[in-house]
């Protein structure tokens, strides 16, 4: 039986082990460095900044999705992101993959959202032809940007020594 249900904050371990078989998976984890803390305290505290969805088949863990709101100032309208999308390599070609980013749409829907937004590695050819068969489709011309937080500390270094 599959079960797609909000996180609880009971659930931050079993959270941040799917973030770690995601790192592994996009071969990224040399920059884990969260806590069950973080989790609780940015999931689950007041004015949460990420909401999460555990899918369970036969009540063992078998993916996630961890989301967040943005606004899209020209719609006025909110957006939801997707920021972490994972579904365990056993459980994978079951249907869990599109009954979560299903149940992912409707509370796009639910929420008045404008649109449901993700980013997917460029080489990770089964998850976009899997993005594709679901209608998703890739911005063109536009390029993702990031600042980590190193770059952050040195930008508002610059900022305040220019104001000297």
């Amino acid at each position: 039986m599959l079960t797609i249900r909000p996180a609880r904050p009971d659930d931050a371990e079993t959270i941040i082990e799917l973030i770690r078989e995601l790192a592994e998976y996009v071969k990224d984890t040399d920059t884990i460095d969260i806590t069950t803390e973080d989790i609780i305290r940015y999931g689950f505290e007041d004015n949460p900044i990420f909401h999460c969805l555990i899918c369970l088949k036969n009540d063992v863990p078998t993916g996630f999705a961890l989301y967040f709101y943005t606004f899209s100032p020209l719609k006025g309208k909110p957006v939801i992101f997707l920021e972490c999308f994972y579904i365990c390599p056993e459980y994978r070609r079951q249907g869990i993959g599109r009954a979560l980013m299903t149940r992912m749409a409707e509370t796009a829907l639910r929420d008045g959202c404008v649109c449901f937004e993700w980013i997917v590695p460029d080489w990770n050819t089964p998850a976009i032809d899997f993005y594709r068969s679901l209608g998703g489709y890739h911005l063109p011309g536009m390029v993702p940007y990031r600042m980590d937080s190193g770059d952050i500390t040195a930008l508002v270094k610059r900022s305040e020594s220019d104001k000297k």
